[in-house]
């Protein structure tokens, strides 16, 4: 199964024992969009990504992104602006568009990204490693009867830091790919895919190649 549309999140919130090593950092700073051009077309591998540098490739890209935001920053909560002294608060209701979000807090250093498209009532929720969202994500999208789509297939090796790569690149194929969104989020899982035998780390390491040869003809040219 590539697509799935959840039901009930809640017995298997979390199900999983993967372990998630660091593949983020929170902060503004430099990173890959600071190489020198002459260096991007020699680009070997995709590394760990900041928020800024995802803000600045996607800019690149002309990607329509909300934003990227920490787990605990996307629909969040804001004073009344009629009465701010009350310090009574309102929730924001989640935007269409197209959301990169790390799955640690605003408080925290940043974990591992991942990407979601909203549109009308329906969310595509794409996790590299194909692990279940955070619970509050999904309380938030049922608050507001969102359908959520999520794609059940890893892509990424456990080895690498490149969840901020597959973040923008699945926002980019939604953006620009043909036909309706459901069937976008199938391809682009298909083309992931493996249908052969072989040991899941050499189909891992197929698709972070695939993955660069992919950048190093949209962005490091």
């Amino acid at each position: 199964v590539i697509m799935s549309k959840i039901s009930n999140l809640i017995d298997f919130y979390n199900g999983t024992n993967k372990k998630i090593p660091g593949n983020s950092k929170k902060f503004t700073g430099n990173g890959i969009m600071d190489y020198p051009k002459t260096r991007k077309k020699e680009v070997s591998q995709l590394t760990t990504l900041s928020n800024s540098d995802i803000n600045l490739i996607c800019n690149t890209l002309k990607i329509p992104l909300k934003g990227v935001f920490m787990k605990d920053e996307v629909g969040t909560t804001r004073l009344q602006p009629d009465d701010p002294a009350s310090k009574r608060e309102f929730k924001l209701p989640l935007q269409d568009g197209y959301y990169i979000m790390n799955l640690q807090d605003s408080h925290e250093n940043g974990s591992h990204w991942v990407a979601f498209v909203k549109i009308k009532s329906n969310v595509y929720y794409h996790d590299s490693y194909a692990v279940i969202m955070p619970q509050n994500q999904y309380d938030l999208f049922k608050s507001e009867q969102i359908n959520i789509y999520y794609n059940t297939l890893q892509k990424q090796s456990l080895d690498t830091t490149s969840c901020g790569w597959w973040s923008i690149y699945f926002l980019y194929y939604m953006h620009y790919s043909k036909g309706t969104l459901p069937k976008r989020f199938s391809n682009f899982n298909k083309m992931f895919e493996h249908k052969t035998n072989e040991h899941v780390d050499l189909k891992m390491n197929k698709n972070e190649a695939l993955l660069l040869k992919i950048f190093k003809e949209i962005y490091f040219s």
